[in-house]
């Protein structure tokens, strides 16, 4: 009888997390052909440069993130690919940053959970005619911590972070989602802080990969 009890728990969060993960794929999907959409409209030369850096997305976020955990070199490399695009579609409109800390060789991460916060910097930055718009993303490996954060500069509206929290609620899936995956995978090996700050949204993550 526990036996069993342990094997529908086991089969449950499986379905749970394979559910969550499978949220994600869409959620970056049309985020990023409304981008490409807008640029296809204007006719820009870019056009082709996204297409491509679309392509390589797609192709690791379909076949590559089927395990619960991927080595954490290419989740960097995904993100990289990520910023990149968005610094070809904004270009001079924001100072777009990335930067990496420590020596990476075997760790493993649980795929596609920092995207979403980067997602979110990009969605919610802040549009100001005085000071220009600005994405920080960072990455610090210490021992087996890794040290995420994202800061993104927002105007007074989307510094309201219940309103944040409901326009996820209302598109399904967003912050709670990865929340939830965070619960489910790193149950008492995660510390995820998000806070506002003088014109910044800042969301620090901080995983024990062990």
């Amino acid at each position: 009888m526990a036996r069993d009890s342990i094997n529908r728990k086991h089969t449950e969060r499986e379905a749970e997390l394979m559910l969550l993960k499978a949220q994600l794929n869409p959620h970056f999907l049309f985020n990023t052909l409304n981008n490409l959409y807008g640029l296809s409209v204007l006719k820009s030369d870019k056009l082709p440069e996204l297409m491509l850096k679309l392509s390589d997305l797609l192709r690791y976020s379909l076949y590559d993130t089927k395990d619960a955990f991927v080595p954490l070199v290419k989740e960097i490399t995904y993100l990289e690919n990520y910023i990149a695009l968005e610094k070809i579609r904004l270009e001079n409109q924001a100072n777009i940053t990335f930067h990496l800390d420590g020596v990476i060789s075997v760790e493993k991460i649980a795929p596609m959970l920092c995207i979403i916060f980067v997602e979110n910097a990009f969605k919610h930055l802040g549009n100001s005619d005085k000071i220009k718009s600005r994405v920080l993303v960072s990455l610090k490996l210490r021992a087996d911590k890794l040290i995420f954060s994202c800061e993104n500069s927002t105007d007074e509206l989307a510094l309201d972070t219940q309103k944040l929290v409901q326009d996820e609620k209302n598109s399904g899936i967003g912050l709670k989602n990865v929340e939830k995956r965070l619960v489910l995978l790193y149950p008492d090996k995660h510390s995820l802080v998000i806070s506002k700050n003088e014109g910044l949204f800042i969301v620090t993550l901080t995983l024990d990969l062990n």
